[in-house]
């Protein structure tokens, strides 16, 4: 009678010590859930923003080029806009120059 209330004893510690690190587990992969909730919600920001940013390019991309049912590709944009900062750069330039500051 003893031995088995000893091994019902070890067998509920056993059982006791798996849960408790089943719990710790599941403790750290709630934590690692919301770590990476976070992460793609800080991703999703990104995205937006850069959505956004390449609406605005491809708007002006179009309006310059008036291929208004093309979508360009990054390259195209890139190009475009350097393009256009170039241009940018040198009329200030030529405001300077001609003393419109």
């Amino acid at each position: 009678m003893e031995s088995d209330r000893k091994l019902l004893m070890q067998e509920l510690e056993k059982l006791v010590k798996e849960r408790d690190s089943l719990k710790k587990r599941l403790e750290n992969m709630e934590m690692l859930v919301d770590s990476l909730k976070e992460d793609a919600k800080q991703l999703q920001n990104v995205f937006d923003i850069v959505w956004k940013a390449d609406m605005r390019a491809v708007r002006l991309w179009r309006k310059t080029t008036g291929k208004d049912f093309i979508m360009p590709d990054r390259c195209d944009l890139v190009v475009y806009l350097m393009g256009e900062l170039d241009k940018a750069k040198r009329r200030i330039r030529e405001m300077e120059k001609g003393g419109m500051k």
